[in-house]
């Protein structure tokens, strides 16, 4: 018998969604809704890794060296799975907004359908916002990039896994944060 408990998020059970793109998005909410900078004076190293995620999927591969000053996150709205408002503080002192827009999936296709949909929806909100629109479709591992890339190209959005976002600590040290921890470095 094993020392520790088994893992909470038991993903090789079962590849079917059975509520896992649910536990995704409020764990990513809660994650992002981190990456604000005062909240490095009490969880530095939450909210160190937690920016670090937000930045990633905001832009990409590009390092950006910026405060955050706020995160809203809105769940479900217009049916998208999470909408992420930022607001943050550049090296110049300028505020920039960002409108952060997750299609999470599990082990399915997204629909042509749904991206179309949800690109109305965005356009009908924001429309008379200066934020920035950054679209993502999340997957937990590649093992379904391929055969959707058509598709997310197809309505600009760009395609990660939290398998990558897991590697952008990966050689770091815990947390100390029980739901951090568990979440984002026992996963898989």
């Amino acid at each position: 018998m094993s020392n520790t408990l088994p893992q909470f998020f038991n993903y090789e059970e079962n590849k079917v969604d059975a509520g896992y793109e649910a536990l995704h998005d409020f764990f990513l909410s809660w994650t992002l809704r981190c990456a604000v900078d005062d909240y490095a004076t009490f969880e530095n190293k939450v909210q160190h890794y937690s920016k670090r995620i937000l930045l990633h999927l905001v832009f990409e591969n590009e390092f950006t060296l910026c405060k955050i000053i706020s995160v809203k996150t809105k769940k479900q709205l217009g049916y998208i799975d999470l909408l992420v408002e930022v607001t943050l503080q550049t090296e110049t002192d300028e505020l920039k907004e960002y409108v952060l827009n997750i299609e999470n999936k599990w082990y399915s296709n997204v629909l042509d359908s749904q991206l179309k949909k949800y690109s109305q929806v965005l356009s009908d909100i924001y429309s008379n916002s200066k934020a920035e629109i950054v679209s993502v479709v999340l997957f937990p591992d590649h093992l379904k990039l391929e055969e959707n890339r058509e598709v997310c190209e197809k309505y600009n959005y760009r395609m990660e896994t939290f398998e990558v976002l897991k590697t952008l600590f990966e050689n770091e040290s815990y947390t100390e944060n029980d739901l951090f921890d568990e979440f984002w470095f026992k996963f898989y």
